[in-house]
């Protein structure tokens, strides 16, 4: 398999069964949030998606780079914007976390590769265009290398 689509399942294995994403419904692949927060628990819905892949060398096994998104949602019926804030803070910092955790335990034999560098490129909001909804997009950058395997 390519490394891309072994490390999208993996993370989405590993964020189903975070302790800081309990009760949070993660998908691998997008799907309209509107949807799946009606049936949803409270905690929210990550959809993770396959996005850019660069500076890919073939030499020796090869290295590249993986951007995932990752897809926060979650909803606030009330009307004061800072509670529909808070709901999709504590929702990233649940995914910051699993993140960070991921990339300390994930072996070569996870993902066909070595994981040699993770970061959160950037994170976006949605500008509340689409209240109740409130969403954001966090990239997660990640440089991989088969040379050492």
């Amino acid at each position: 398999m390519a490394v891309w689509y072994d490390v999208l399942i993996n993370l989405g294995s590993y964020f189903r069964a975070h302790a800081a994403l309990s009760g949070v419904a993660v998908k691998v692949g997008a799907f309209n949030p509107n949807n799946m927060l009606k049936e949803t628990a409270a905690g929210g819905v990550i959809c993770l998606v396959r996005d850019h892949e660069g500076r890919e060398k073939l030499y020796k096994g090869g290295e590249g780079v993986i951007d995932i998104m990752a897809f926060c949602h979650s909803r606030s019926d009330n009307p004061d914007p800072a509670v529909g804030y808070k709901k999709i803070s504590d929702l990233e910092d649940g995914l910051v976390a699993a993140v960070t955790d991921w990339m300390h335990n994930v072996k070569p034999i996870d993902v066909g590769a070595d994981i040699t560098y993770v970061e959160i490129d950037e994170t976006m909001g949605d500008l509340d265009c689409q209240r109740p909804l409130i969403s954001s997009r966090k990239i997660i950058r990640i440089e991989w290398s088969k040379r050492t395997l």
